[in-house]
């Protein structure tokens, strides 16, 4: 997955299109990421005998597909800018993750 943790993203596809946040959580076998405050789900739990029954709400995975890096933030007068990410070699033979836009070292 080209993804990592704590990388600026903007989700490009789906219902939560154009909200931008943190990777919070990634799981590569799935290729899901999980993003901080985007796809906010809410599980009702019962009350059973030893606790009491409660609502608690917490992120979702999102497919990796539908996300990108972002490159730079929206303003009042610009739009965000993102970039999906590719992989490289530097002249060490090191394996490094470039920005596809830019062809810069991400």
């Amino acid at each position: 997955m080209k993804f990592r943790k704590n990388d600026e993203v903007i989700v490009t596809t789906g219902q939560y299109k154009g909200r931008m946040g943190k990777i919070i959580k990634t799981d590569e076998k799935a290729n899901k990421v999980w993003i901080k405050d985007i796809n906010i789900v809410t599980k009702h739990n019962k009350p059973t005998q030893g606790q009491d029954g409660k609502i608690t709400k917490f992120e979702a995975p999102i497919d990796a597909s539908n996300i990108a890096v972002l490159v730079k933030k929206a303003t009042k007068t610009s739009v965000a800018v993102y970039s999906k990410i590719g992989y490289s070699f530097n002249k060490d033979g090191k394996k490094i993750r470039i920005n596809k836009r830019t062809k810069k070292e991400y």
